[in-house]
C-alpha cells in the first residue's frame, strides 16, 4: 500500500486511475506482480499480491516512480507523491489472506464512497462482479475464484458469485487484524526483495 505526502491525493481524475492501472498491468506483464486485489482511493491505495520473481521492491518502485513523473508532468509540478517508497506485509496464512481480500474490498464502502465493494469502479470487487470477458485480464482471478467457490458453492466465478461472496464473508475482526499488522514493524520475507 502507499499514500499520498501529507495525506493528499495521488488520483485527481479518472485519467490518474486509469494511468496508474495501466502501469500496474505493465508489471503483472513483466513477470514481477500478479495482482489478487486492489482499491484505489483519492489519497492511498491497496493491493495484493505474489511475487513470482520475488522483485517487489522493482516492481513497486518503477510503478511509483513512472506514476509520480506522470503525474507531475501533467500537472506541471515536481517533488515527491508519495510519503514513502510502498509499505507491504507478508501473507503469513489462509485465514491472513482472506482478511486482506475483505480488508482492500471493503475499503470503498469504510468510505462511503459505495454501498457495496463490487459498486466501486477502482477496486477489484467491481472487476471480479464483471463477465470474465470484461475483467482486467491482467488481474489473476485463481485464487479469489477459490475462495468464492468455498464460501457459495459456485465454481468459475461467473459475475454474481463475488457480490454473493460478502453476504458470508464479513469478519468484523478482518479490518483490526489487517490495520494491527500493517502498524507493525515489517517482517522479513525473502521473497519481497
Amino acid at each position: 500500500m502507499n499514500r499520498g505526502v501529507a495525506c493528499r491525493p495521488i488520483f485527481q481524475d479518472t485519467r490518474d486511475l486509469r494511468i496508474f492501472l495501466q502501469l500496474v498491468s505493465e508489471q503483472v506483464s513483466a513477470g514481477r506482480i500478479a495482482v489478487h486485489a486492489y482499491c484505489l482511493m483519492e489519497n492511498h491505495y491497496h493491493m495484493l499480491v505474489d511475487v513470482p520473481t520475488g522483485e517487489l521492491d522493482v516492481a513497486m518502485r518503477e510503478n511509483g516512480r513512472r506514476y509520480s513523473r506522470a503525474y507531475n508532468r501533467m500537472r506541471e509540478r515536481d517533488g515527491p507523491l508519495f510519503r514513502s517508497p510502498f509499505r507491504s506485509r507478508p501473507i503469513v496464512d489462509e485465514h491472513y489472506r482472506r482478511s486482506v481480500l475483505e480488508y482492500i474490498d471493503r475499503n470503498s464502502v469504510a468510505s462511503a464512497l459505495a454501498l457495496h465493494p463490487a459498486d466501486y469502479e477502482w477496486g477489484s470487487a467491481a472487476q471480479f462482479a464483471l463477465p470474465p470477458t470484461v475483467r482486467h485480464a491482467w488481474l489473476c482471478t485463481t485464487w479469489v475464484s477459490q475462495v468464492v467457490e468455498e464460501e457459495t458453492g459456485v465454481a468459475g466465478l461467473p459475475a454474481d458469485a463475488y457480490r454473493a461472496l460478502f453476504k458470508g464473508f464479513d469478519d468484523p475482526s478482518a479490518v483490526e487484524l489487517v490495520e494491527t499488522r500493517l502498524q507493525v514493524a515489517a517482517i522479513s520475507d525473502p521473497r519481497a526483495r
